[in-house]
């Protein structure tokens, strides 16, 4: 008895829970063991498919997968459905056969030609241009052609079934352009040196010829002007718009030129920072550019025939074809030939004033006896036909029925600017003169980094 309560009593609950506890202990370790069965089985899987992919042929190489060509499309037609000819217009040509050159049959041709017409003047059609033509690739017919005009206008015509034409239009922009130039060559070269388009400095000319002699521009003259800049697709050049001012320095002295037109179109022309216009009664010179080589001279060696003899007139030598312009508004009195003169035209200006043009290459087109003619209109071209030794223009003018020397008398000026407009031109003026007058003209070197043009503004 007393053995049996000296030992440790066990009881059934204690038997149970420890054999709970080392069943758990056996569990967890199955189940650690199968988890790290499963992962080195996954590597082992991967590691074989990785081995099979690098022990390939000797040579071969991994398979891959070509990207399929992207479709390139053209005015939303496919270039893989479609073969195309590009025909250029070329001088004398016109839409029909411009057309048929590009496979088109010649009945399909005329018929669209007629539709283009609906979006383009013949005088637009000019060599350059090109016509694509789409010549589809199943049955060789030309289905499409898309006709470039210019870079903001491009014509599409359908040529199967139904011939139809329509256009796309793209916006200009226009800028206003603010470029300067010291002359060292001469007006016209140094400012196509920088950039500025021919038809602009012809326009300056123009816009100066009333009060500006350019034969006596002189070296470190200068001239800086805002004119109007039209492009497409911010770059492209699509020509040029008015000049909107300008101003030239001639021996130091500024010669201002503003455009202006006025609220009810009364006033438009070219003024000065005054308000007076730029326009004469007559024109500087009948060329807008030249060189004069015979003043008006009461005893001139005449070179042909080698006498004293007066010279009445100032000769103005330009290339041969320059044209030659009437230096006022008039009437053609009289136009011919004769051994002297050569082909000659004299203007009637009014009870005053005539003037004459002799050795002329032709006569301007249209042109005859009693023809009322304007103030820098064509009436002719530069010649040497008469006694001449080279083409130039004979410029004669008559005062009162005695011919007299133009360049040394006071000419009569121009109706100036009713007072009720000049507030308001002053005023328009003002902002133009302030971005002329800030301008520093820099290099004079062309396309340098400090001598870009700045466009001020868009229109």
């Amino acid at each position: 008895m007393g053995q049996i309560l000296g030992k440790q009593a066990t009881y059934p609950s204690t038997i149970i829970l420890k054999i709970f506890e080392n069943s758990y202990a056996v569990t967890k370790k199955t189940l650690l063991f199968s988890f790290a069965f499963v992962f080195v089985l996954l590597v082992l899987i991967s590691a074989s498919r990785i081995l099979k992919n690098t022990t390939s042929a000797p040579g071969s190489l991994p398979e891959e997968i070509e990207p399929e060509d992207p479709e390139i499309f053209y005015h939303g037609l496919s270039l893989k459905e479609y073969d195309t000819i590009t025909v250029v217009i070329q001088a004398g040509d016109i839409l029909p056969k411009a057309l048929v050159r590009g496979n088109v049959s010649p009945s399909e041709a005329h018929v669209a030609s007629l539709q283009i017409t609906n979006y383009i003047r013949p005088a637009e059609v000019v060599p350059g241009q090109s016509i694509c033509i789409f010549s589809s690739v199943t049955d060789s017919l030309p289905h499409f052609a898309v006709y470039e005009v210019n870079p903001a206008k491009k014509i599409i015509i359908g040529l199967r079934d139904s011939i139809y034409a329509y256009q796309e239009l793209k916006q200009i922009i226009t800028y206003q352009r603010i470029i300067g130039a010291e002359i060292n060559n001469s007006l016209y070269q140094d400012l196509v040196d920088q950039g500025v388009p021919a038809t602009v400095v012809v326009r300056l000319a123009d816009l100066y010829s009333w009060s500006i002699d350019f034969f006596k521009i002189q070296p470190r003259d200068s001239i800086k002007l805002i004119y109007e800049q039209k492009v497409v697709d911010d770059t492209i050049p699509m020509g040029t718009g008015r000049i909107l001012a300008a101003v030239l320095y001639h021996k130091n002295k500024p010669y201002y030129g503003f455009y202006h037109r006025s609220a009810d179109g009364v006033v438009e022309g070219y003024y000065n920072e005054h308000g007076e216009a730029l326009k004469s009664f007559f024109l500087k010179a009948p060329l807008n550019f030249f060189r004069i080589t015979s003043r008006y001279n009461l005893r001139r060696f005449h070179p042909v025939l080698k006498t004293n003899r007066p010279h009445l007139g100032t000769d103005y030598a330009a290339p041969h074809g320059t044209p030659i312009m009437t230096t006022a508004d008039g009437v053609i009195e009289a136009m011919g030939y004769t051994s002297g003169n050569g082909n000659f035209v004299k203007v009637k200006h009014n009870q005053t004033y005539s003037t004459q043009y002799l050795h002329m290459s032709r006569f301007q087109p249209g042109l005859r006896v009693g023809s009322r003619v304007r103030q820098g209109d064509v009436i002719g071209y530069v010649g040497s036909t008469g006694l001449a030794t080279g083409p130039h223009v004979c410029y004669r003018f008559w005062k009162n029925g005695k011919q007299v020397d133009p360049l040394s008398i006071d000419l009569p000026v121009a109706k100036p600017m009713d007072e009720k407009y000049k507030a308001d031109y002053l005023k328009s003026i003002s902002n133009l003169r302030t971005r002329l007058d800030s301008y520093r003209i820099r290099s004079t070197e062309p396309d340098t980094e400090q001598n870009k043009p700045e466009y001020v503004s868009s229109i």
